[in-house]
């Protein structure tokens, strides 16, 4: 059973020129013993989101924040490249002492609201600092995908790098505003940065959910159990 905790973490102590408003889509990377490196993405005054962590102490079932937050952890990117408009940390996987940052880069569009890819930063003391891997996403959208990928989820497993993403499939203009629809997808990689996307979907739209999204896979003895919005 789940046990509610209450607020962890409000930006509103926090704040800077950077540091105006959220603290969104967190999730926390071990460091060891008992402590977490929460990441999570803040806004900064123009509305461009950045990524951020703040440590933290999980004991007995308390879980206690320490220091201020830390970052931007790196900036956004180069002007027209995906992530210009703003960056989301999504999920970071450790692989032979290297942690792999996933992420989820911006940009505004015209007719649409938005478009989403997913980018790469690597780090190599720990999640302390990370350095992003290229100007370009390692899953944007394709011939197969016309809209955008987001929100990865990455484990490795006996060598063979797995990936849940969403896909958005289409645009409908929703009270005079347009609106996404997106679903979970699966993909596979050798070394996490060139991915064979077959296409394959592994959680469907159903009669109440046109927007699947932020995946969180667990695998439990030979049983994978996925947490979704």
């Amino acid at each position: 059973m789940w046990q509610k905790k209450g607020l962890l973490f409000d930006i509103a102590k926090y704040k800077t020129s950077l540091r105006q408003s959220h603290g969104a889509i967190p999730f926390a990377l071990h460091t060891e013993g008992n402590l977490f490196r929460i990441f999570f993405s803040s806004r900064n005054e123009k509305g461009q989101s950045l990524p951020y962590y703040i440590e933290s102490e999980i004991k007995d079932g308390t879980i206690t924040l320490t220091g201020e937050p830390v970052g931007p952890v790196f900036g956004l990117g180069e002007l027209g490249s995906f992530d210009d408009s703003g960056i989301m940390p999504i999920c970071c996987v450790k692989n032979e002492g290297v942690v792999y940052m996933y992420y989820v880069g911006w940009n505004p569009q015209v007719t649409v609201s938005y478009r989403h890819a997913i980018g790469l930063a690597v780090s190599h003391d720990n999640g302390k600092t990370f350095e992003r891997f290229s100007i370009g996403p390692v899953c944007d959208r394709s011939l197969d995908e016309p809209f955008f990928n987001s929100s990865p989820f990455v484990m490795v497993e006996n060598g063979v790098w797995r990936m849940w993403y969403i896909s958005c499939t289409n645009w409908q203009i929703i009270n005079n505003y347009p609106e996404p629809s997106y679903l979970a997808k699966y993909a596979e990689s050798e070394n996490g940065i060139h991915w064979k996307k077959d296409g394959i979907v592994c959680l469907d739209y159903d009669e109440r959910a046109k927007a699947i999204a932020r995946l969180s896979v667990i695998k439990i003895g030979d049983e994978y159990n996925m947490y979704f919005s």
